[in-house]
């Protein structure tokens, strides 16, 4: 009998501007990362839109760096072409379930279902009679030919794609491995550069999934053109990690009696808060778009907290401004902060490991391997 073994691939998360590679190796108390890296897409003056070469010479660079053990690789599907849809129906057996997710599938998707990969990662049972069982289920589609074309991309590259994921499904393995088991309803996050995921799940289902285009690259973009004296997107992330949203969450009484340099640190708090705070308040649109349509579907569900990852982390106080806002207890979480590294130089600042997450999530997808 031939044995497989269960080993950890390259998680990549292909963005539009950056690729986010990461690995993991089994210690003997937990998982540990091996490599990571982070690759800018970019592209030339020749190249046209919808063509891949930057995509492929980016992934190429990542194939051929040497950090990595192998060419395996789990790698998330573009949210872009991927449609979400909730559906409830009645079944009495697993066979019984199948036919009625792709009836209902067909109900949803613009193309025949034969054409289409489905994906249900949340499937949870409503209520029960002698004769069925009622369903709710949260479906996941996209058109096949789209992900053979992916595939192709991904092996021009350099990689052996082992498997393909959805975002929700990386970001609740992240969750559930650094935090526990998802005891109660939840909403997870990931920000991103220029795109953003939200959901809410619990322990069995996911109740709504949520993907816009919202990112922290706007931000960096509305300061660079307001602030005269900033230059650059480094200097744009120190000014969002030391100041954010600070103004917004200080105490009045303790700025009253504040030095002439905490004045202008204070100015300064002040500017940032001006000039990102519509655009948060974008994001708060979002938030206050997705828990009103879980109270209407869930009656009697009740959001216990919010757990944000990626870039949004790099945003001073943004939880407490969330929380302020929404009434609800908010965290941003850096997966890296206390994930053991093989070498600390594989990351020496840790505030650097927000943009990691989804990558993260992928990478603990373990595969079979003879």
């Amino acid at each position: 009998m031939v044995k497989l073994n269960s080993k950890y691939p390259i998680g990549i998360q292909i963005c539009d501007q950056d690729i986010y590679a990461v690995q993991l190796k089994k210690t003997q108390k937990r998982l540990a990362v091996l490599a990571l890296m982070r690759r800018e897409i970019k592209p030339t003056a020749e190249e046209s839109p919808g063509e891949n070469a930057s995509v492929i010479a980016a992934l190429r660079a990542i194939s051929e760096s040497g950090r990595f053990s192998g060419k395996r690789a789990v790698f998330l599907v573009p949210y872009q072409n991927t449609v979400s849809f909730p559906v409830h129906f009645q079944a009495d057996s697993r066979e019984a379930i199948e036919a009625a997710i792709l009836r209902e599938a067909q109900k949803n998707i613009s193309y025949p279902v034969d054409e289409a990969i489905i994906d249900y990662p949340s499937l949870h049972s409503v209520r029960s009679t002698a004769k069925s069982t009622t369903y709710s289920a949260t479906i996941i589609a996209i058109r096949k030919d789209i992900v053979l074309d992916y595939l192709a991309l991904i092996k021009q590259a350099g990689f052996m794609p082992e498997a393909i994921d959805f975002s929700v499904n990386a970001l609740i393995r992240l969750h559930q491995y650094l935090q526990g088991p998802i005891d109660n309803l939840i909403s997870l996050c990931n920000i991103g550069t220029t795109k953003s995921i939200l959901s809410v799940v619990d322990r069995d289902r996911v109740l709504a999934r949520r993907h816009i285009s919202w990112g922290i690259q706007t931000i960096y973009q509305k300061v660079l053109s307001n602030m005269e004296f900033i230059d650059s997107q480094d200097k744009v992330k120190f000014l969002l990690k030391n100041c954010g949203l600070v103004h917004d969450v200080r105490d009045p009484l303790l700025a009253a009696g504040q030095s002439s340099d905490e004045e202008v640190s204070s100015d300064r708090e002040r500017i940032v808060y001006q000039i990102i705070a519509p655009y948060i308040d974008e994001l708060l649109y979002e938030f206050h778009h997705l828990t009103g349509y879980v109270r209407s579907e869930h009656p009697d569900a009740r959001l216990d907290h919010i757990d944000i990852y990626g870039e949004g982390g790099w945003i001073r106080d943004l939880d407490q401004y969330l929380e302020k806002r929404l009434d609800i207890s908010t965290r941003l979480l850096n997966p890296l902060a206390e994930m053991p590294l093989i070498d600390d130089a594989i990351l020496p600042d840790r505030t650097e490991g927000y943009p990691f997450a989804m990558a993260l999530g992928l990478a603990m997808r373990k595969v079979p391997w003879l």
